[in-house]
This record gives structure tokens, sequence and C-alpha cells, in this order.
């Protein structure tokens, strides 16, 4: 009864909340199934469906309960859903799992199936169960099935006339022939995901084929942000005039289009034009007539062979207006593909990559080679004909974001991240053919079970939710004001998910806690797919090839710059990598120099070690858990200096300051001198210092650190390579505590990293005095420290944290309390105002310590308390 009065006002109020009367779906989880089950079952039509989880438990199944009863041939579609799993067929003895006492046993809706069953339903009653196992939601299924009941197909509308015929006489799928008006419909999907007007894709189908396309292909380009048009015409193309007919028939469809695009919700600007093989002959002048809302072509098996006649107009109607165009193929031709190509695995496939080719040699001949892409062995690859619109739909959308491009599962060797899933790349293709910038990202490695654990199911580890598309920056920027040397390059974003420092060849097993760490061979595998897919020619003298990258990325770019150069030997070849140099060799009167210098602990104390010095002067061996040694991400020279018969010291070639000399090709190093990572993560040192006396150490230690890095870069000003270089190295080295170094942090001359890799880079001449500053700043209390006046370069102690705290803690009176105890508890009850003025943190425990040492150093003597009395 209660349902009832929801109803009513529901009925009473639903205009006026903005609700639609008309269109209900009920639902009802265990004990509301019980409570929704009758008002679900009373035919009232604004009922459309019912959604239930766990419907009608065992406890509901009394003697002459009205459940099946209720159910009858006017009963609405219907969706049930369990978290327990029965075996299949459910019957009633079913014991459900993972819990076989669990009420909810899905034979109860089995029940309601077999209702819907007798009475002639069936089609409209589904069950799913086993949600627990699965690890699903119990709304997951929703959008499917309320998508089910806007429609009883996928498409919006079928069997629309183009050519103001009578509707009622379409609705069969043909074949026709070219004098068949009944051939001239077209289906319609307007997206359902969109209530703004939605760009839309043209299909026409292949020979033997109809207008219709199924609901998973539908779904690709709805979630790709488009509406869909299919439209037939005459059903097979055998001769000239049938397709004649057909162009004819495409200009009736884009009248129809250009009548109606408003009113069904269709953006009248922006079209793709697809067509499949006897389709894409349909549509090819279309494609081609330069109409401002067509904004590119994406075609499969396009203009099969028996089309290629002597006079055919294909090439012809490609022009300098012609749009972008994704030409996609399921046979396969060996590269680069030759006019002779017998097509894999069937050399007769009249769908020959070949004719695509034709195509693509004719965009590059107008100069547009950047504008098209072929992709062939999708069969091979296990690709679907449609799965790579969404990457062209966002090329498209904005010319400089840079769309993913996943490595095909047939890759080897290599290609997968940590969990398996396939690695890739993002891109935007370049206007200039001849440059290339590839850039690697960072993000730390691991090396125990527990750190790749934490790992592996994120964006470090895994592929599965990295974004279609993303925007360049720094020297992927498509931007010419920003980044007027490199913008016109095509543009290369390699995620990390190796975990490996882009350096590892080890494919799962046991030895790697069943991960893959196979950054070397993703590298690999990703510049030959960016060779055969990308215009990355390893024919051409003139290609120019910029690797980039930060941090683990940066140790990657100059781990891999010269396997590239190798594969590339015509081209020029250089690196530039950000905070990518490792940690420096300890100073002399610290360790010895195959290891960084002492961690703070050990500084403080006035000893000597860090943890990798320690482990191995216990007898410790470090473990090649990422096989880095048997790919060639290391370079052979060093490999063979530290690695003999005696000791395996693989791991000192991971340093920079020891594979530099072995490194051959042109390297520009930017890396602060005072990098965080190093100092604080690595080394340490703490943050939030409050004690003056551990704040004088703190500023030791980074300054005896400076000067380690200092004495490391002078390897470069030194040009302590084996290698003869057409001209220097580079280095950027501000003084700047950060780990990596801003867009705008400058040195000498005003000139960013930017500016200088540029002029470096093309060797332009204009700013070679300035390609190898490490900057220096004067002593401070006879300490260099971090000086660069840009933002967040300087060392700012006290922080700003203990700044406010301190600031917050004394204006609370808290300091003038009689000991510590008593300052802390004051603190304590007066924490709200004090967080409103900035003493706040989301590290709560570093917090606490922080205001507890406030309070305790209200007692040191005041020479030690200078820099608090400073504040207050």
């Amino acid at each position: 009864s209660d349902f009832d009065l929801v109803w009513e006002w529901f009925q009473d109020n639903a205009v006026q909340r903005n609700l639609d009367p008309d269109s209900v779906v009920i639902g009802g989880r265990s004990r509301g199934s019980v409570c929704s089950w009758q008002m679900a079952h009373s035919q009232k039509p604004a009922i459309h469906g019912l959604y239930m989880y766990n419907a009608l438990p065992n406890n509901a199944w009394v003697a002459e309960s009205p459940w099946v009863e209720d159910v009858t041939a006017e009963s609405p579609p219907a969706y049930l859903v369990y978290g327990p799993e029965c075996e299949k067929p459910i019957t009633q003895d079913c014991v459900p799992s993972p819990d076989p006492q669990d009420q909810h046993n899905p034979r109860n809706g089995q029940k309601i199936v077999d209702r819907y069953t007798e009475l002639g339903i069936a089609s409209m009653i589904t069950l799913t169960d086993g949600l627990h196992n699965a690890d699903m939601r119990l709304f997951d299924f929703f959008p499917e099935f309320a998508a089910s009941l806007a429609n009883d197909g996928p498409w919006t509308e079928m069997y629309i006339p183009y050519n103001n015929g009578d509707a009622s006489l379409m609705g069969d799928d043909g074949p026709y022939d070219l004098d068949d008006p009944l051939r001239q419909y077209l289906h319609l999907l307007q997206n359902p995901l969109s209530n703004q007007p939605s760009p839309v894709f043209f299909h026409s189908h292949g020979n033997g084929g109809d207008a219709d396309l199924t609901a998973d292909k539908l779904e690709i380009f709805v979630k790709a942000g488009y509406s869909v048009i299919s439209w037939e015409s005459v059903g097979e193309i055998e001769n000239g005039d049938e397709i004649d007919v057909c162009w004819s028939d495409f200009d009736l469809v884009w009248d129809w289009f250009e009548a109606n695009a408003v009113q069904r919700n269709l953006n009248p600007n922006s079209v793709v034009i697809g067509g499949r093989s006897r389709g894409s002959i349909c549509s090819w002048p279309m494609a081609h007539s330069q109409k401002p809302a067509i904004r590119g072509l994406y075609m499969n098996g396009a203009l099969p062979d028996p089309v290629w006649f002597e006079g055919s107009p294909w090439l012809e109607e490609v022009t300098s207006g012609s749009p972008p165009a994704y030409l996609l193929y399921k046979p396969f031709c060996e590269k680069p593909i030759m006019q002779n190509c017998k097509p894999l695995p069937n050399e007769n496939d009249i769908h020959n990559p070949r004719n695509g080719q034709k195509v693509v040699d004719r965009y590059t001949e107008l100069g547009m080679a950047s504008m098209i892409k072929l992709t062939d062995g999708l069969e091979n690859d296990g690709i679907g004909i449609f799965d790579l619109f969404p990457a062209f739909a966002a090329s498209l959308e904005n010319d400089d974001e840079m769309v993913y491009v996943p490595l095909p599962s047939s890759t080897t060797p290599g290609g997968h991240c940590m969990d398996g899933s396939m690695a890739g790349y993002y891109i935007r293709e370049g206007t200039d053919p001849n440059l290339f910038v590839i850039y690697l990202r960072g993000g730390g490695s691991c090396t125990t079970q527990s750190q790749c654990k934490n790992r592996v199911n994120t964006d470090l580890g895994s592929s599965t939710n990295y974004a279609p598309a993303m925007k360049g920056d720094t020297f992927l920027n498509a931007n010419c004001n920003e980044n007027p040397l490199f913008c016109k390059a095509s543009a290369v974003f390699i995620p990390y998910c190796s975990s490996d420092g882009h350096m590892g060849t080890a494919e799962k097993s046991a030895e790697t806690w069943e991960y893959y760490f196979e950054g070397h061979l993703n590298f690999k595998a990703i510049t030959e797919h960016l060779i055969l897919e990308n215009g990355l020619d390893d024919t051409n003298n003139e290609m120019k090839v910029l690797v980039t990258g930060n941090s683990a990325g940066g140790r990657g770019a100059f781990a891999n710059v010269d396997g590239l150069q190798e594969r590339l030997p015509l081209a020029m070849v250089k690196t530039a990598s950000t905070c990518g140099w490792s940690e420096p060799s300890a100073l002399a009167g610290d360790l010895p120099p195959l290891y960084p210098p002492s961690n703070y602990s050990n500084f403080a104390a006035g000893t000597h070690g860090t943890a990798l010095y320690d482990f191995i002067q216990n007898g410790g061996e470090v473990v090649d858990v990422h096989k880095i040694q048997e790919g060639s991400a290391l370079p052979v020279g060093c490999l063979e200096r530290y690695v003999n018969e005696t000791h395996n010291l693989w791991w000192a070639c991971t340093s920079m300051e020891r594979a530099y000399q072995y490194i051959k090709a042109p390297i520009f190093n930017i890396h602060t001198l005072y990098d965080t990572n190093h100092i604080y993560e690595k080394g340490g040192v703490p943050q939030d210092i409050v004690n003056p006396v551990e704040a004088d150490t703190a500023k030791e230690y980074i300054d005896m650190y400076g000067k380690a890095v200092l004495t490391s870069f002078q390897k470069i000003l030194n040009n302590e390579t084996g290698t003869v270089k057409e001209h220097p190295d580079g280095v950027f080295a501000a003084s700047c505590l950060t780990h990596g170094t801003a867009n705008d942090v400058t040195i000498a001359g005003g000139y960013t990293k930017i500016d200088l890799v540029g002029d470096w880079f093309f060797q332009l001449g204009e700013l070679t005095e300035y390609h190898r500053q490490i900057e220096q700043c004067p002593d401070t209390d006879g300490l260099q420290l971090p000086c660069n006046p840009a933002k967040n370069c300087r060392l700012q102690i006290p922080s700003r944290l203990v700044e406010a705290c301190t600031r917050e803690i004394t204006d609370a009176g808290c300091l003038n309390q009689a000991n510590a105890n008593k300052c802390y508890k004051c603190a304590k009850e007066n924490q709200d105002a004090i967080s409103k003025g900035g003493c706040k943190s989301k590290d709560r425990e570093n917090l606490k310590r922080v205001a507890k040492e406030i309070c305790e150093f209200q007692d040191a003597p005041p020479s030690s308390k200078v820099h608090i009395d400073k504040v207050i």
C-alpha cells in the first residue's frame, strides 16, 4: 500500500520535477523486490521494465505466495540479478556458491524465468547470477537493460526512405538491382549519450551485405561520440552502371541528411565517410567532394582489385582538398607494400592492401602524407574493422591531440605491460615528415614483489585504463609559439607500464612474480610499429629523431637512444633527457666512487653508507629481476668492464655517470643540481624540519650532494666519452631543489631548456655559448644551496608548513603554556582555528610531529631556535 502512495505522488509531481511520467523501470533489492513486485506487474502503461537484485529470497516463498501468479502475458521485460551462483542449468535443488545458506538463491529467479517461458515471453526476461564470484556490482547491467527498453533493436529508426518514397513499402534487405526503388532507404542511430548534435559516420556495406549493423559495432561509434547513418543502394556492384547509380543515390542520401540533421540532433558540419569494399566504391566521390562538413574518411577493404581498370577515377578524385583518411585491410602485405604484393593469408584476396597504398602514394605526392594512414593485417592481429575508429575520430577533433595506439596482440618479443595488457603509444602525426619527437614517461620502478604488487593495477603497470587521447607538452607541444622548432614533428608519447626504467626484457615467470618487465622490448616494438605505420622512415637520410623523457623515462631515453640509431642508420638520432642522469658518485672521503653519496642518516651520524653499499658489503648480490643485461639497454663496453668471472656489478652500468662514456649518440642532459627524488626520497633528508640543529645538518647534506652532482657533470664538460661526436654534448643544470626542470627555468641569457635543446639539436649556432650551463651560486654561510629564482627552486627552511604552524600555534597562545605537553594540548584544543590559518596537511602523522616539535622547542636555548623566533 505504501508503494501505491509513492506512485500517486510520482504521478502528481513528475512533470514539475522534470521526470517522464510515461517511462518507468521498477527496481528492488531483496526485501525491496518483495515490496515492488505487485507494482512491477500491475500493467500500468508507464512501467517499461523491472530490474531487481536478489529478488524474492527464500523466506518470501510461503504457501500460496503470489509471485508467480503476478506474472502475466502483459508483464514487462525483466532483468533479475543475483550475487550467488548456481550450476547451469539452474534447478530447484541448487546449492548456491560461495555460501550454500544464502537466502538469495538464483533458483527463485529461475521460477520467474520459467513462468515467462510458459507464457511465451521468454525473450523478455534475463537472469544473471554469480556477481559475487565475478566481482560485479548490482547495477552494472542496468545501462544495457535500459538501452534494450529504449528500442527493440540498436537503431533509432530503420528503413527511412531517402527518396521521399513511401516508408510503409520499405522493410526488407534486398538484394536490390539498380531499378528497384525499395533500395533507397537508410538506418539511423542517434547517439543516445549526447544531448548535443553529434557528428555522423556514414556507412555503406560490402557486396552481398545489407545496411544493418550489429549492436556491438554500433556501440563503438556511440562511445566515440558519433551517430550512424547506414544507407542502402544497389546491393552488389558488378559494372559501371551500377556504380553510377550508387553514386547518385549517395547524393540523395546527402540531401536527406542536410534536410533532417538538425531535427534529428545530428551535427550537419561534422561527418566521416565510411565504406566497406563495395561501400568504399559507392562513397569515394562523396568522400573527396570537398564538402566542408566532411572531416575524414574511414574505410575497410577499400577499392578492391576488380575496380582498378584503365581510366578508373580513384586517384584522380584525390586532391589537395581531400580529407584525412584511414584505410584498413584484413589481409597483410610485407613492408614496404609493393604493387606485386601477394596478401596473406589468402594471396587471391581482392582486398589487397596494395590498392590502399596507391592512395597513400597519391596523398604523399600531394604533400599530404601525414593526413593518411594505412593499417593492414587486421585479421592476423584480431582487430575488428571499426576498432580503430575512436582513435581516428579523436585525431579529427583536435589537431593538437595525440591518440592512443595499442600494439597488436601478435607483437613479439615484448609488447606487454606488467599485467599482460598490451603496451602502446600516443601519436600526433606532424606536418614535417622528416622529424619525430619520442617521449618516454617516467614513474619510478619496482624491484620487490610487494612494490610491484602496489603498481601492477595502476597506469604504471597496466594499459587497461589509458585515455583514448591526450595533449602533448614541452617538446611534444603542437603550439609553435611555445615550441617553435618541434611543433611540426610527429609527436610520440610512450606511457610507462613496465616499471623497469624502459630497460627490461623479462617475460612473466615465477622469478618475476608472474609480472612482465619488457620496457626495452616495448620500446623496440613501438619504434617498429612507427616505422611500419607512422612514417618513421628507416630509408630516409633526412630523418631526424629526438628521444626524450623524464625521470625513469629520462633513464630510458639514455638507455635506448643508441639502439634506435642502429635501427635508423641513415637518420640523425639524439636524446635530451630530463632528470634521467641517476645519482652521482660519492665524493672523495665518503664511499667508493662506485656508489652514490651516503644517505642522510649516516651523514648526520658521521658514518658512511647506503642501503645498496651495506647490502653489497654484507655479501649480497643484486638480482637482475628485469633482465636488463639480456637486452641492449646497457652499453656493452660498460658491462664488459663491470661483469666478469670474479664479480657481477651489472647494476653499476645503470648509472649514467658510468654509462655515459659508452653512449655514442649526442646527448643533452637536463638535470637540476639538487634533485629532490635523490635527496629526499633516496637520501632520506627529513622535510618540515623544526629542530634548528637538524636544519643545519640538512643544509650541509644538500650542499654536499650538489657538489657531488657538479663533479659528476664534469664528465660532460670534459667530453669524457669514447665516441668522437660531431658536436659537444649539452647540459642544462639549474640550481634548483626539484625533480625535473620546469619549462620556465632559465640560467644565463634567459633561455629555457626548450630554446637550448632546439638550437643544439638542429645545430643552428645561435645559442651555442649556452649549450653547456651548470648554475653555481655564491656561498651562504660557507654552503652552496639552491638559488635559482624560479618558483619552487630554492630551499625553504623552515618550510611553509612549519611557518604556518608556528604562527598559528603562537597566535593561539599555546607557546605561552608552562611546558611542551600543555602546549601540545592547547594546540589540539584549538586545532580548528590553527588549521584554518594554514597549519594543515594530508599527512596527519607528519602534522602531529611538527606541532609537537614546535611545542618542544619552545624550551630550547634562544640561540638554537633563531629561525622560529624570526617567524614569530
